[in-house]
């Protein structure tokens, strides 16, 4: 297993690991109307080729975790914040593994790419609620959750409850 800066047509596998754990991760947390919409679509793909050709020059990156054939097994997307909040300039925007590759220590690898990164300063992601064992795995890296910081996002008419877990080093 080695972790690598996303490149030039990863979009594909990255966009069908971020679509199949929704799907799995998310079944009855997130409602129905919510994951039906969520498709390995053109659109989610163009996305993610635009989000990594331009990662560098807006401070950001994606990671890809790939076996030893070469096959992506999971990544993560994350740089400076995109809130205000006191102490944490980093945040992981996503970090996905496909359900058939958890619990194998990919995703471990790329929050430790990702704290190399950003030489080992706090930082912060957001999680659904209910996502047990996301909670356990972000606990299990040291993360703390902050119920000060959680909040609630307006998707597709559907309301997402997210957690925010904050990490010190």
């Amino acid at each position: 297993m080695k972790v690598r800066v996303a490149k030039s047509g990863d979009e594909q596998e990255i966009t069908r690991i971020n679509v199949e754990t929704w799907h799995s991760a998310y079944k009855g947390i997130i409602p129905e109307k919510l994951l039906a919409e969520k498709k390995a679509d053109d659109r989610r793909i163009s996305n993610w080729k635009k989000t990594i050709e331009e990662a560098e020059s807006r401070g950001i990156r994606v990671w890809v975790a790939e076996d030893d054939y070469g096959k992506i097994q999971g990544y993560l997307c994350g740089g400076k914040s995109r809130d205000d909040f006191a102490g944490y300039d980093y945040e992981i925007y996503a970090l996905y593994v496909h359900p058939d590759c958890q619990k194998r220590g990919v995703g471990k690898m790329l929050v430790n790419v990702f704290r190399d990164f950003i030489g080992h300063k706090p930082f912060y992601l957001f999680m659904a609620e209910g996502n047990v064992a996301a909670e356990k795995f972000y606990k299990k890296l040291g993360g703390v959750k902050n119920r000060e910081l959680n909040r609630s996002l307006q998707i597709s008419g559907c309301v997402l409850k997210e957690e925010c877990f904050n990490f010190q080093l």
